[in-house]
């Protein structure tokens, strides 16, 4: 009985968190509350659609930033070992540590 409750505050107190670090993660982009560091598809109707396939909001010193990448026209086909290999190669994924560059957010993706 006592080993369920300890489980349950547990969760309590990781959700708690997690609610908690969702507030630090958002911030204000040309008036509109956005997520930082969380890639999403770019859907039509929305700027940069048939331009790019994933938009992200990243924190530069003190402002937002809107990082777009990816190929609209292309499938992403990281099941394969030797393709992953290649286009991480291509790309110097290793080097890739800036989170304000197209580059960094599209080795993550693979």
């Amino acid at each position: 009985m006592a080993r369920c409750m300890v489980k349950k505050w547990r969760r309590r107190k990781r959700k708690k968190w997690k609610l908690e670090e969702r507030k630090n993660e958002m911030a204000k982009y040309q008036g509109k509350s956005v997520r930082l560091n969380k890639p999403s598809r770019i859907i039509k109707g929305q700027a940069g659609y048939g331009r790019k396939k994933f938009k992200v909001f990243v924190k530069s010193g003190s402002k937002v930033k809107k990082v777009m990448f990816g190929d609209p026209n292309m499938r992403i086909k990281k099941s394969s070992p030797a393709r992953r290999k290649s286009f991480r190669a291509r790309h110097r994924c290793s080097t890739a540590k800036d989170k304000t560059t197209a580059r960094y957010w599209s080795c993550k993706k693979w």
